[in-house]
């Protein structure tokens, strides 16, 4: 992207305070007019809309709170709908992991993932879309490889994640009349805060990140941004996340169990 070319006129970004979302910031605020940062951490927020607004002399607006709350929910929609006319790019960024089996888990844990992934998700995507319809705009969502696979002791996060998937590939088709792009993208591990706060309390294990997939998030979001510009709806960054997409896509079922029962990310 031009340095100095303006692109968006308004973005919102969930789950901006850090990795992935953080790096959406700052990649688009030399291209945007006015950004809206969403996160619980709002100390986070703020140092970051500060150093932004300093390099970029850019419009920030600031709206923390957790995605788990039904009001907070509510009141991105009101802001939608009060102060989101300009509104040309969603970014769905917002992710919760548990790691662990599914017996041995924190319930309400289990449900924070399905009210972040999924629910917050599809809240502001709803909300969102009569603005970006009349900004002919466009929706990210933020998927995952683990979207192909179903994933022993992360069950709940790789089938939010194909909810996920499977939700962006026919709302592209159910809005591409009304020019509205909408982009899957689907990552393989990355080097961000998901995976601690994946972990639960006391574990000191590590999710494994092989290295032939690994992507920074850096160049995770540039692949993202020039995939919007070339109008795609399917992304899987970096070459080893393409290969392995492939080969998943390719296997018969029996064999992917036969992977997966050996837990090659833990």
């Amino acid at each position: 992207m031009s340095s100095d070319k303006t692109l968006y006129k308004q973005v919102i970004i969930t789950g901006a305070s850090s990795g992935f979302g953080e790096e959406f910031a700052k990649q688009l605020a030399p291209h945007a007019e006015h950004l809206v940062l969403i996160a619980r951490r709002k100390n986070l927020l703020k140092a970051l809309a500060k150093d932004l607004k300093t390099k970029h002399h850019i419009s920030i607006t600031l709206l923390s709170g957790d995605l788990t709350n039904p009001r907070f929910k509510s009141k991105i929609e009101r802001y939608l709908k009060t102060k989101g006319s300009n509104l040309d790019l969603l970014i769905n960024n917002a992710g919760l992991g548990d790691y662990g089996s599914f017996e041995s888990a924190n319930f309400d844990k289990l449900q924070q993932v399905v009210d972040v992934n999924i629910s917050a998700l599809l809240h502001i995507t709803h909300a969102a879309i009569p603005n970006l319809k009349f900004n002919k705009g466009s929706i990210v969502n933020i998927s995952s490889l683990s979207h192909l696979i179903p994933m022993p002791d992360f069950a709940v996060y790789a089938g939010s994640k194909a909810f996920v998937s499977s939700f962006s590939e026919a709302l592209a088709i159910e809005l591409e009349e009304q020019n509205i792009l909408v982009l899957d993208v689907c990552p393989g591990p990355v080097s961000t805060n998901f995976g601690k706060v994946a972990l639960r309390h006391g574990d000191k294990a590590e999710i494994k990140r092989p290295s032939w997939v690994k992507i920074s998030k850096e160049e995770m979001v540039k692949e993202t941004l020039q995939s919007l510009s070339h109008k795609r709806t399917k992304l899987y960054p970096g070459l080893g996340v393409k290969i392995a997409a492939t080969v998943l896509a390719a296997l018969p079922i029996i064999a992917i169990r036969a992977i997966v029962r050996r837990r090659p990310w833990s």
